[in-house]
């Protein structure tokens, strides 16, 4: 007898099934099939064969057939290759963007999946974006778009008071000390982004990066302390943050 095996060679994250179709002509029929990834033992008879010619292949491998007619009669051996099971996410993905510098504008970054090898990169990326500066754990957005790929645009808003410094005389630190948390959440110096790319058959990745953004939309604040004499003349200190001026 002869034996063949039919099944759908396109890419699929399931168990592929397979039909084994043995042909015995006008002999004495077909009585049962043998199919593995392990060959056929040398001693095998006609009751080491399966009545069942459905299969079902959960891995990708070369798989050995036979049939067998109900004369004892065995087939040549046939193999098949099965290598479209595709049970892992997109190749690659990416993320660009971010700055190593601060300034008070806005930036834009992009990120996604940037290679599929096996069915491409799919049409859907979730992802979360978290704001990390000094400590923080914040989260900015969370949402799903129909893309291989999108952006995302970090946005402060302009802050109107100004971070405070030191209050030596201790009249106004609970008022400072509000106006200065106020003042800390209007800059972002580092986001996490946490994102899940998918291919085009289902499976999917999750990647993790931190990205520099260095907005900071924080004024800072001037405060004048009278000094002493200083070789006959007076002289002011104008204090800001990381600065120090001198007036004669």
């Amino acid at each position: 007898p002869t034996v063949r095996a039919e099944y759908s060679p396109s890419y699929t994250k399931e168990p592929v099934k397979i039909s084994l179709d043995g042909n015995d002509g006008v002999g004495s029929g077909i009585y049962g099939y043998y199919f593995s990834k392990e060959d056929l033992p040398s001693d095998a008879t006609k009751y080491s064969f399966a009545s069942s010619n459905d299969q079902t292949v959960s891995f990708n491998g070369t798989y050995y057939l036979y049939t067998v007619d109900n004369a004892g009669n065995i087939s040549k051996v046939e193999t098949v290759n099965i290598n479209n099971i595709d049970n892992e996410g997109p190749t690659k993905g990416f993320i660009s963007g971010g700055r190593t510098s601060w300034t008070s504008s806005d930036v834009t970054i992009k990120f996604g999946c940037s290679e599929d090898n096996k069915v491409g990169c799919g049409q859907k990326i979730d992802y979360t974006i978290y704001d990390v500066s000094n400590g923080r754990n914040n989260l900015l957005a969370r949402s799903s778009v129909n893309s291989s790929s999108t952006s995302y645009t970090f946005h402060v808003d302009d802050l109107v008071v100004a971070a405070r410094g030191d209050d030596d005389a201790g009249t106004k630190k609970e008022e400072w000390k509000e106006e200065n948390r106020k003042a800390s959440e209007n800059y972002i110096s580092q986001a996490k982004v946490v994102f899940t790319i998918y291919d085009n058959v289902g499976n999917s990745k999750t990647l993790e990066q931190n990205v520099s953004v260095m907005i900071d939309k924080v004024p800072p604040i001037i405060t004048l302390h009278p000094g002493e004499k200083l070789r006959r003349s007076k002289w002011w200190g104008l204090i800001t943050t990381g600065y120090g001026y001198r007036m004669n």
